[in-house]
């Protein structure tokens, strides 16, 4: 270990290192009582050891946690109070102020050590004491130190059921990229009274350490070691402050924060519920932000129909803001995706009714091209029946001219309904045919006509072009159209020259 006079920035593998060299077990069993620790058998701690009581009249009383869920401690956070058992029965356990005499914890708190000062373990709260406050500025030895204070925290946590205090800001080392494996590791040794204390350290300052690339990482860590009732603590705290749960979603590594949850909550069906209603309340500003649209993408990837109901609900009754969005279009589109019958039915009529005003939108046009991509068949029948009157119109423009070619690629039957109105005004036919996008539309027109044999509408275009190929030549759009109809009928090109 380096000398802490010699100050050097803290190596990950000397951090790991500090790890391996830190053996609860032989800690543990240092006891002269050697009775049989209740947690080795529920798997509770990593280290299987044996468990020394301080008293033998307590061990009956204990309620030992066990890694079920159901089993295990839970209690409620009130930023006044503190933590407070969930059931009366447990409460006892944490104020034994007759095992030990001089034990003043507090419990909730995110104040100093000075609590363990008058226990037995003061020593380890003199070795915080003289870490620097700075954890930018901290050695090798300060993290051993605090390493060694913290396990040895565990030790009494395990021995006498307490949940003492951790002593250290846990919301500056989590936003510390050392301090922040250092706890990330001390979380995986999986000690259920420490996940609490971190959890209700760190529950005001949730979204400060979420959006913070150190901190997002601890936040991912906690999350995947806490049980049902934890996880709802934390929802809770989204529910009751949704403008910083909307921040903290739209800033790149609050968003990825959100969505590990997400995966997380995929195998808790009643709080994967509870994350889609949360997420409901604030589904348009989610989905129109470049990075909020993913935690709502996120949800409808990961949760099952039930979960996300909420979310299709709420995305049928605004469709249309969100199809006029250039970010709320892309994650339109990726619900389209996913829904299913009927709540998809619903969604994708409602989006038909509206394709007239979308087909002109510079990014309403995008959700009509993907429902068309789709081919369903009732549905385009109703996109082409709300577009024949405006196909001309459409064609001359940059983004209806868009539509328009996906309605001629989607089907036969949307090939037949841009055609046929095509074919009604020859002079409109012939100029689309030299304009910069209309001219992509005839090309279209043609190609689709072959593919599709309908030879009589092919001929019918290509006639009524080449009759004003004079016209044609003079424009490069139109030597585009001229050119594509040599290729799709040689012979025919060289008659119609000739003649």
């Amino acid at each position: 270990m380096e000398n802490s006079n010699n100050k050097s920035p803290m190596n990950y593998q000397d951090l790991l290192l500090s790890f391996q060299d830190f053996n609860l077990g032989e800690i543990l069993t240092s006891s002269d009582d050697e009775t049989t620790d209740p947690l080795s058998k529920s798997g509770y701690f990593c280290n299987d050891s044996n468990f020394p009581m301080a008293q033998n009249s307590v061990q009956s009383s204990l309620q030992w946690p066990s890694t079920s869920s159901s089993n295990i401690w839970a209690y409620d956070y009130n930023p006044n109070n503190g933590i407070s058992s969930t059931k009366s029965s447990q409460k006892s356990i944490l104020d034994h102020a007759d095992m030990r005499k001089s034990t003043k914890y507090e419990y909730g708190s995110s104040s100093t050590y000075n609590s363990m000062n008058e226990s037995n373990f003061g020593q380890e709260s003199a070795d915080y004491n003289e870490l620097p406050l700075d954890y930018n500025n901290w050695t090798n030895e300060d993290y051993s130190k605090c390493l060694n204070c913290l396990s040895n925290q565990t030790v009494s946590a395990l021995r006498y059921g307490y949940l003492p205090n951790l002593g250290f800001n846990i919301v500056k080392m989590a936003k510390n990229p050392n301090a922040s494996r250092l706890l990330q590791k001390f979380l995986e040794l999986n000690n259920y009274y420490y996940i609490q204390r971190i959890l209700n350290e760190v529950l005001n300052s949730f979204f400060e350490v979420m959006i913070d690339e150190s901190g997002h990482a601890f936040f991912v860590k906690l999350v995947e070691v806490c049980n049902d009732k934890q996880m709802e603590l934390i929802l809770c705290r989204f529910h009751s402050h949704m403008d910083l749960f909307l921040q903290t979603a739209f800033i790149k590594y609050g968003s990825k924060s959100i969505q590990m949850l997400i995966v997380i909550l995929k195998e808790k069906p009643s709080l994967a519920k509870y994350c889609s209603q949360i997420v409901s309340l604030k589904l348009i500003e989610l989905m129109t932000d470049r990075m909020g649209r993913y935690v709502v993408e996120k949800c409808f990837h990961v949760f099952n129909e039930k979960q996300k109901e909420v979310l299709y609900r709420r995305v049928i009754s605004c469709f249309r803001d969100l199809a006029t969005n250039d970010c709320g279009c892309i994650s339109l589109n990726v619900c389209i995706d996913y829904i299913t019958n009927p709540l998809r039915k619903e969604l994708l009529e409602k989006i038909a009714n509206q394709s007239g005003y979308f087909a002109n939108d510079p990014w309403g046009n995008y959700v009509v091209q993907h429902v068309l991509e789709l081919r369903d068949t009732e549905v385009s029948s109703k996109i082409f029946s709300q577009l024949e009157k405006e196909y001309l119109t459409l064609a001359f423009e940059k983004v209806g001219s868009h539509v328009v070619e996906k309605c001629i690629e989607s089907s036969k039957s949307g090939m037949i309904s841009v055609v046929d109105v095509l074919l009604t005004d020859a002079k409109a036919l012939v100029q689309l045919a030299t304009e910069p996008y209309g001219n992509y539309v005839i090309q279209k027109a043609l190609k689709s006509t072959k593919v599709h044999r309908e030879e009589t509408r092919h001929q019918t275009l290509a006639r009524i072009l080449m009759a004003h190929g004079s016209v044609l030549v003079n424009s490069i759009p139109g030597k585009r159209v001229i050119l594509t109809i040599k290729k799709l009928n040689p012979v025919s090109y060289y008659g119609a020259l000739n003649t």
